[in-house]
């Protein structure tokens, strides 16, 4: 029993702790593995027991990687649990970026990951509101306007995700600018339209609309703001305001629930062109009548 409990006193000191990799074991604590690969033996002295026992071989790493919690659904927090806790980041220099979470192995892979599936979904949510804004009546040159501010944000979160900043910085914060900046104004070209066109159908409860008024605005504040920090080299600051409105638009996307909410179903329709179009059968009536022209 006295062994079991100085086992897990050192597994608790070396996983908490901080204990550095090259720690040996004094005198008296029990050794974590008896495997073929075994130390130098030296002198000592084990508990009860006179005699040698195995030091902790130099080359070998006392701490093990952990993963971040599997209970959050954005890639982005996934990938912040993770710098945090493998220390890739550290949060006594201030918050980190975004993309500082996502630009080291083993975050990295699930950061891209889950960004890759997110601009999937959020692909295929712009191409569902196109068609809905469509059969209520939206005009064609608005329409497409907010379509493709979707889907350029949906690509934009894509190049985030597979270009990390430190292997092509300027390929991924292009990137950025079309997940954030093309992003938000896919919200307020939405929000727009809806206080124009006043026969517009407007799902869900009276508050929905300012309730998105307030967020957008907020967005765009913040948005300035990270870029006038980060200027001034106020970089904790800087990505304060950063992880603030990823979250913001994720709220965003949220919100339309509430339109497709009206939705049972969707199908997808296939018309051929024009020119792969077969030609119409000739009616029975027709084909009567050509003999009696012929006679």
């Amino acid at each position: 029993m006295v062994l079991v409990e100085e086992a897990f006193a050192f597994w608790w000191r070396c996983h908490h702790q901080g204990l550095p990799p090259t720690h040996t074991l004094p005198a008296g604590e029990l050794q974590p593995s008896r495997g073929r690969e075994r130390g130098r033996q030296v002198g000592g002295r084990r508990q009860g027991h006179r005699g040698p026992y195995i030091q902790q071989p130099k080359d070998r790493k006392c701490t093990q990687k952990r993963h971040g919690p599997a209970g959050l659904d954005s890639g982005s927090l996934k990938s912040f649990a993770i710098a945090v806790s493998n220390r890739t980041v550290n949060l006594t220099e201030g918050i980190p970026y975004i993309s500082l979470c996502g630009s080291y192995p083993p975050q990295s892979c699930i950061f891209s990951q889950l960004l890759n599936m997110g601009a999937a979904m959020a692909a295929w949510i712009c191409i569902l509101r196109y068609h809905q804004l469509r059969d209520w009546g939206v005009g064609k040159w608005p329409n497409q306007m907010i379509l493709w501010s979707g889907l350029l944000c949906a690509l934009g979160t894509s190049v985030v995700g597979n270009f990390q900043q430190k292997n092509q910085q300027a390929t991924h914060l292009t990137g950025a600018f079309f997940a954030l900046f093309v992003g938000h104004l896919y919200f307020w070209l939405q929000l727009l339209l809806s206080w124009r066109m006043k026969s517009l159908p407007q799902p869900g409860a009276p508050w929905i609309r300012p309730l998105r008024l307030v967020l957008c605005s907020l967005c765009t504040i913040l948005m300035v703001a990270m870029v006038i920090l980060h200027t001034r080299l106020l970089r904790s600051a800087s990505a304060a305001c950063e992880w603030t409105v990823a979250m913001l638009l994720f709220t965003l996307f949220g919100l339309l629930a509430v339109d497709f909410s009206g939705l049972d179903s969707c199908t997808l329709c296939l018309q051929p062109g024009s020119s792969l179009s077969p030609p119409p059968p000739a009616s029975p009536i027709s084909l009567q009548a050509q003999p009696a022209q012929a006679l």
